[in-house]
């Protein structure tokens, strides 16, 4: 299965291409845990922005187009700072197959390693003010909502860190599919993507349907938690070897505090992937991130 999942990143970023974390190189040499992609915070309008990968992902292939250009580091915190504001980019990386097609238990486990990561980066008073915004792709939503709902339920632990966090963006997260038959096709049409059309894996596509009653109930759970937050959500409008991998009404939430449109041109995985940053393609996503931060920000972020 480790095999098949690592198919899905088409190229590994060289060990000449532009520096991804300022952690030395024995922490590039790693793909699991929390990593700082650019710290340009300042005294004042500081956010935290952290993404989470979804199936097959990797901290940064998931968000690196074909020139090795990286949006979460190489764009967003200079462009916000070009706005007043300034930031600090996180990504996650975990073992996305273990998380989502074993026991439910590691889904819990996984979430729980996400919230007690990014509680270790915010340990001043004004980091653990900061204001967090959430970015994932694909089943990463399903991590980040899990996340949040354990947040609530250890208040004492990770109160402080939930009432930090908000806004949230997600790219090609499923949402919706209450029902094994729902999550059984979506499996099916990822595991084509992995296997890049050489047919399917029953048992992977067993193990998915076999957890779809706990990624529902996430969903479910968390739309309290997702009250007080701003989200965008963008869906894919390209067939990626001829499958819709998450359809529209699939990829949106359909709650009053969400804005969620298309990005032309992209299918699931180049739906988190900008090459041009000029692009009509990526503007939409930089104004979004763009927005969240501003809202982020206000004295009292509540949607209206």
């Amino acid at each position: 299965m480790s095999r098949l999942i690592k198919l899905l990143s088409k190229k590994k970023i060289s060990s000449g291409s532009k520096p991804e974390l300022s952690d030395g190189p024995e922490a590039q040499a790693e793909r699991l845990g929390l990593f700082l992609l650019k710290d340009n915070t300042a005294a004042i309008n500081n956010i935290d922005i952290v993404a989470v990968h979804g199936l097959g992902g990797h901290y940064l292939d998931t968000w690196t187009g074909d020139n090795k250009n990286l949006w979460l580091r190489d764009s967003v915190p200079s462009k916000l700072n070009d706005s007043g504001l300034n930031s600090r980019v996180f990504s996650y990386g975990y073992d996305s197959s273990t998380a989502f097609s074993k026991a439910v238990t590691d889904i819990t486990d996984e979430a729980a390693m996400l919230l007690d990561r990014i509680k270790g980066e915010r340990k001043s008073q004004l980091e653990r003010h900061r204001p967090i915004i959430l970015i994932a792709h694909s089943l990463g939503g399903i991590l980040v909502k899990k996340a949040m709902i354990i947040a609530h339920e250890r208040s004492s632990e990770y109160g402080e860190l939930l009432g930090s966090i908000k806004a949230a963006m997600f790219l090609g997260t499923p949402h919706r599919g209450s029902d094994a038959a729902y999550w059984a096709t979506y499996a099916a049409n990822v595991l084509k993507v992995l296997q890049l059309g050489r047919g399917t894996n029953a048992s992977f596509v067993s193990a998915l349907q076999r957890n779809s009653p706990e990624f529902a109930n996430i969903s479910q759970q968390w739309i309290e938690r997702a009250a007080p937050l701003k989200i965008r959500t963008f869906y894919e409008t390209e067939r990626l070897l001829g499958e819709l991998i998450v359809d529209k009404d699939s990829a949106r939430l359909g709650i009053v505090n969400e804005i969620a449109i298309g990005v032309a041109g992209a299918n699931h995985r180049s739906i988190c992937k900008f090459s041009d940053f000029n692009s009509q393609k990526y503007k939409i996503v930089w104004n979004a991130t763009e927005e969240l931060a501003q809202y982020a920000l206000r004295p009292s972020s509540t949607c209206e």
